[in-house]
């Protein structure tokens, strides 16, 4: 009964459900089986799909590092001609040639979701393609070394982006990410260590962009780094810098409302700019921001440019650059922005771009707005209500938060001389240090954790140390117990003493 039980268990595991019934064999016969609206569960392994799904549907994996989607032919792993909802939850997609996921119509939401790549996509191949209706990406992670075509390409969509990130890759000749027509609304979006010839994410006659906590850093690229035309424009806070893309914004809003940048560091490397405003007759409001750089804004066509509570200027980058060109509008200031950290090298890991306490960007912004701890608002992505979660060096180790294990003590930081057996894990490798000497062998069972050339089982020496941990310093002061025997016993002599006692036994019973 027991084997029957665990037979039965296993097999019940590997089956992939509806509306958590029933037991398929494959991704194509729950589909088929399923009605408008209903919940597929694929458990974890990797399974074929390759699909068309016709109507709104859920499929939920077991998680996005459990559960992966492919589809071994040209396509993608699933493609949705239906006019409702169709979801993806808790689960890897696989791209081929054709990409990973795409809609024609209707409700397209991803959540919790891997895209990884296998291969290589062929140029003008998309991750994510979505012609109409609504397309809805959160907690979804690109996976590192996707290349090629691109990661979302949507045609007159209505476009959410929450918590999705793009790290560690390299993009061809196709935006990122590129839109004609809808809407974008991105909240919490990292685009980070991106190689690419074309614009990370390039918008072309949107209705309406709004882009809140976008961060991107160490990006490399030929053209504009987000390249944006709308009816209405509204950004910040956005956080970007060591990109060497000739700018880092290019802005168009197509009608004569008002363009809003506010509360966002832009950092540009020398020799690029910042912001380049294009269009004419738009009125920009620039504000509450950080914008360094040698060409801090231009704009040759009629624009007008508000810069209210602006603080900007080039800072100290590799190129010692500190030079900047005024900008448009009235009651800007030049200076150089106080960051807690912000080094010289193409590493972004160790700047913080934050406040300096009591610097020059502390409690400098719109005195009607306010931080995230409620008192008059800074300059910069960390400022405002919506600002950037801040971060700092509490212990002056010249760690942030992100990476210091403990924040509060200046002792304790990646890379730190650890300090054996005190309990504590100065170099923030998950660990104290239990082997002071390197050998290979605990504290605890080493006779001397100074000396790797002393450990149980070491090679004993002939000098006053005792090498192999058995209480003798010299092997000669070992006992050997020469005195026992180490020869085996002759067996005919056990057969012998046996037959004797029973022969005993008898005489005494006579």
């Amino acid at each position: 009964m027991m084997m029957l039980h665990l037979a039965l268990s296993a097999y019940a595991g590997s089956c992939i459900t509806v509306n958590a019934d029933g037991c398929h064999a494959t991704v194509a016969a729950a589909v088929a089986a399923a009605g408008p609206g209903a919940t597929i569960g694929v458990p974890a392994g990797r399974f074929e799909a390759g699909i068309t799904l016709g109507q709104g549907l859920t499929i939920r994996g077991a998680g996005a590092d459990q559960t992966t989607l492919f589809s071994s032919t040209t396509g993608p792993a699933l493609w949705s001609d239906a006019t409702t909802t169709v979801a993806l939850e808790g689960l890897a997609l696989e791209t081929s040639a054709g990409g990973a996921v795409g809609a024609s119509r209707g409700s397209l939401t991803l959540g919790e979701v891997d895209v990884q790549e296998v291969g290589s996509l062929n140029a003008g191949a998309f991750a994510i393609v979505h012609d109409g209706g609504v397309l809805t990406l959160t907690d979804v992670v690109f996976q590192p070394d996707l290349t090629s075509g691109g990661l979302v390409d949507t045609n007159n969509s209505d476009v959410t982006l929450e918590r999705v990130t793009a790290a560690a890759m390299r993009l061809g000749a196709t935006p990122g990410l590129r839109a004609t027509g809808g809407t974008w609304d991105w909240v919490d979006v990292k685009l980070d260590d991106i190689t690419a010839t074309a614009s990370l994410a390039t918008a072309t006659g949107l209705n309406d962009i709004q882009l809140r906590r976008v961060r991107s850093a160490c990006t490399t690229s030929t053209a504009p780094l987000l390249d944006l035309q709308a009816t209405t424009v509204a950004l910040g806070p956005l956080l970007i810098w060591k990109s060497d893309a000739p700018a880092l914004l290019a802005l168009e809003a197509t009608s004569t409302a008002q363009g809003d940048l506010g509360f966002s560091t832009l950092i540009a490397e020398p020799g690029r700019s910042a912001i380049e405003l294009r269009g004419i007759g738009a009125t920009w409001a620039l504000h509450d921001s950080v914008v360094a750089a040698d060409t801090a804004v231009s704009s040759p066509g009629a624009n007008v440019v508000q810069g209210t509570y602006t603080l900007y200027d080039a800072p100290q980058l590799a190129s010692g650059s500190i030079s900047g060109s005024p900008l448009l509008g009235t009651g800007t200031t030049r200076e150089t922005p106080e960051f807690l950290a912000l080094d010289t090298s193409t590493a972004c890991d160790a700047d913080i771009l934050a406040p300096l306490d009591a610097g020059n960007l502390v409690d400098t912004g719109n005195p009607a707005a306010t931080d995230l701890d409620g008192t008059q608002a800074d300059r910069g992505a960390t400022a405002g209500p919506d600002g950037f979660e801040l971060i700092r060096d509490e212990d002056g180790d010249g760690f942030s938060e992100l990476v210091d294990c403990d924040d509060s003590d200046s002792s304790v930081f990646p890379g730190a001389d650890e300090v054996p057996f005190d309990g504590i894990d100065q170099d923030c490798d998950g660990s104290d240090l239990s082997d002071g000497d390197g050998d290979g062998v605990n504290a605890d069972e080493d006779c001397d954790d100074d000396d790797d050339t002393v450990y149980p089982g070491a090679t004993e020496r002939t000098d006053s140390t005792d090498h192999d941990c058995d209480g003798y310093a010299d092997p000669a002061e070992a006992p050997t117990f020469a005195s026992c025997s180490t020869t085996p016993l002759n067996p005919g002599y056990a057969v012998l003493a046996a037959l004797l006692l029973i022969r005993r036994r008898r005489k005494a019973e006579d």
